[in-house]
């Protein structure tokens, strides 16, 4: 359990680097703005999840990296959303049936999706 969570915290801490990386990048206002919201958003989320799993839990240990990549335009930004998605759903499951951890993974999807409406549909 441990070490899956530990892989989707290391992959969430990424994604605030990485995205702060595209938001400095792009070069159109909207997007910039979306994924600002974003790199500042995920910070607060992820702590309180992770200092609430240690809660139950006990240290998370085994931490990894994650390399970051350049911008190459909108449609790759939002792939990279749709996969990050996909895998904080997939790696759930390591918080067991928590509702209090569940509901603050819920949050951070929202975060994730409401990243992806706006760089989807606000130019």
């Amino acid at each position: 359990m441990e070490k899956e969570f530990a892989k989707m915290a290391s992959m969430l801490l990424s994604s605030q680097i990485q995205t702060h990386i595209f938001h400095l990048q792009t070069e159109s206002y909207a997007e910039h703005k979306a994924l600002q919201a974003y790199y500042e958003g995920i910070d607060p989320l992820l702590d309180e999840l992770v200092e609430d799993f240690q809660g139950e839990h006990g240290i998370v240990k085994g931490y990894t990296s994650y390399k970051m990549v350049e911008y190459t335009g909108a449609e790759a930004v939002i792939k990279y959303f749709d996969e990050l998605r996909d895998n904080v759903n997939k790696m759930r499951t390591s918080v067991g049936d928590y509702s209090n951890l569940q509901n603050q993974i819920d949050n951070i999807i929202t975060l994730i999706n409401k990243t992806r409406y706006k760089l989807k549909n606000l130019k």
